[in-house]
């Protein structure tokens, strides 16, 4: 009987992703989100990446017949983590990485809040949400845009993210350095950080989480350096507090920075390492304006989405239905596969000691644990593969865990074995960027997350449909948006935002007539909203009730006075129900208030005359 080594439990594990993968993507399906998106590629790019994937497993199946053992890794110098692996010749790559990072940045911004960020920054009205001090970044980001005369939109705010991953990368590195007992493995470690599937962070993908990962992983390296006395504790408190204000999620790491301080064994000292990160928070938080309430404000909302489920039963483990545990899975599948590959190998195979200078693995699993309970937590309200950037951010630690518990396996590999881990971890990552590079293959996934065959609540659905819309009506192509419109409001007909898009989708077609009811029912579900108003009586001065299009964009006005649009229309309406002077008077006072604006302008002058644009006193 061939015993089962680590090395043949992980050839195995392989050839069975691989497997899975390719079989998934044969015929793509939202219930195995985290494994099909070569199935969304076009043939060449699919090509491509399941060549990857098999080259990596027949790899790992050549490494596990390979006889005899690596051999036993150099000693580090003094018995020390990372002795000989600095991460300076990685800087030799970073202007590689970001050529990669902006040549196959994000074309379409539908996964995550991307989209309403950019739209935020756009108008300098980017708030805190949960993430103050990334907010913050982002906003100053924004600001020497401007200064610089640079218009503010996806493809400048861009450049921030992929600077984020050439410092990531570093920070990657040298993390590598205090999990690995030699350089080539040191080498391979740094390669399969880079090529988890959180990498896609740094693809041009404007949220606040690639901002929030560089104090992730700084944290997560020096707590390691505090961990072997290779640094004081109070640098991993600072980075904690600085973490916690980047986004709120990361309270998650408190219990591993509660054992590095409590290690000390001088009361003094202990109550002053604990100290640290709650003094510096509060600090930030005062600076950045985020007060107690702003803090547990999300936590609320996920308790309050995760009780109002259908699926939570009696408490977490009761929530934890067939579906979540699947959706941890695909999430699991999708950052980090290797690494969980390597656990995976390790548990299967025989075990064998760890070597006497391995590096301590418990900071490690008191990161990694609390975060894959908040995965869970969050994977009952929410939905994954939308939101798989959040859920990322809770999984990062435990997979950094799992690479350093599976250092023995990646040690004991031989080459061969090391370069099959290498191309499947690059197979899962580049089937993830190069599907949102691309925008059918975006478009298409996505559409597949939140369609009808996709186990959402909603408000998942109408919201994941609304973005759709958007994006359609962004590039004027109204007759694509229809369907997803349609969508969006029979999974929540009670929220008159969405009827106000779908008629906005109508009016774009050109079908006023058939708009107006939906901009009724808004009005009906939600009395008073100023753009239901407005876009009512653009539809009604379309097909010739002018009389009720005077009185919606008068009651538009009311509703909204900081918008010159809504008053011009008036005007119009007014004019052509015969209220000549009422419509100079309106459109003057536009005037008055926003002088030189180009339609009133045009209009005084088409009825009144070459003078018809001086105010009057």
């Amino acid at each position: 009987m061939l015993a089962m080594t680590p090395r043949l439990a992980l050839a195995l594990a392989a050839v069975a992703y691989a497997v899975l993968v390719t079989g998934t993507s044969g015929s793509p399906d939202p219930r195995a989100w985290g494994v099909n998106l070569p199935g969304y590629l076009p043939g060449p790019e699919r090509i491509l990446v399941l060549g990857l994937l098999w080259s990596g497993a027949a790899l790992l199946l050549l490494g596990a017949r390979a006889r005899g053992a690596a051999g036993a890794p150099p000693p580090r110098r003094g018995g020390r983590p990372g002795a000989g692996t600095t991460p300076g010749p990685w800087l030799l790559l970073l202007p590689l990485l970001a050529v990669l990072f902006y040549s196959l940045r994000v074309a379409t911004h539908l996964l995550g809040d991307g989209q309403v960020w950019i739209d935020n920054l756009a108008v300098d009205a980017l708030p805190a949400y949960s993430e103050p001090l990334s907010s913050a970044v982002w906003n100053g980001y924004a600001w020497f845009l401007r200064a610089g005369g640079a218009t503010v939109g996806a493809a400048t705010l861009a450049y921030l993210p992929i600077a984020c991953g050439m410092v990531a990368s570093l920070l990657m590195a040298a993390l590598a350095s205090e999990l690995c007992p030699s350089r080539k493995a040191w080498i391979v470690s740094v390669l399969l950080l880079l090529a988890l599937g959180t990498t896609q962070l740094y693809f041009g993908y404007i949220e606040s989480y690639p901002v929030a990962s560089l104090a992730l992983l700084a944290y997560l390296w020096i707590m390691m350096r505090a961990a072997r006395g290779a640094a004081p504790v109070w640098a991993a408190g600072l980075l904690l507090a600085a973490a916690v204000a980047a986004h709120v999620i990361f309270v998650f790491l408190v219990p591993s920075y509660a054992w590095l301080a409590l290690r000390n064994r001088a009361p003094r000292r202990r109550a002053l390492d604990l100290a640290v990160p709650v003094v510096a928070a509060a600090a930030l938080f005062s600076l950045l304006r985020f007060g107690p309430s702003d803090f547990l404000r999300p936590f609320g909302r996920v308790a309050g989405a995760a009780e109002s489920s259908p699926d939570f039963r009696y408490g977490l483990a009761g929530a934890l239905t067939a579906r979540h545990v699947l959706d941890l899975g695909n999430l699991a599948l999708l950052t980090a596969p290797v690494p969980f590959l390597l656990v995976l190998a390790r548990a299967l195979g025989r075990r064998k000691p760890a070597p006497r200078d391995a590096p301590p693995l418990t900071p490690l699993l008191l990161a990694g644990l609390p975060g894959l309970l908040a995965a869970a937590v969050l994977v009952v309200p929410g939905s994954p593969a939308q939101d798989w950037d959040l859920m990322s951010m809770t999984v990062w630690p435990a997979a950094v865990f799992a690479l350093a518990l599976g250092q023995p396996v990646l040690t004991a590999s031989p080459r061969a074995g090391r370069v099959g881990l290498v191309l499947l971890s690059i197979a899962g990552l580049a089937a993830f960027v190069l599907t949102n590079a691309g925008a059918e293959p975006a478009l298409r996934r996505f559409a597949s997350l939140v369609g009808p065959a996709s186990e959402l609540s909603p408000h998942e659905r109408a919201y994941g449909n609304e973005k759709l819309v958007q994006y359609y009506v962004g590039r004027r192509e109204f007759e694509a948006a229809v369907p997803f419109a349609r969508r969006m409001l029979d999974a929540e007909p009670t929220n008159p935002r969405y009827w106000v898009k779908t008629g906005a989708v109508f009016c774009g077609l050109g079908r006023y007539g058939e708009a107006a009811p939906y901009f009724e029912e808004a009005l009906r579900r939600g009395p008073g909203r100023a753009d239901a108003l407005y876009n009512l009586g653009l539809c009604y001065l379309r097909v010739g009730r002018r009389p009720e299009a005077r009185t919606a964009f008068r009651a538009a006005v009311e509703a909204d006075s900081t918008r010159p649009d809504y008053r011009q229309n008036l005007g119009v309406a007014l004019y052509q129900v015969g209220e000549i002077d009422s419509a100079r008077a309106v459109w003057e006072d536009v005037l008055r208030r926003w002088p030189g604006y180009p339609l009133t302008r045009l209009s005084l002058e088409r009825h009144f005359g070459p003078g018809g644009d001086a105010v009057r006193p």
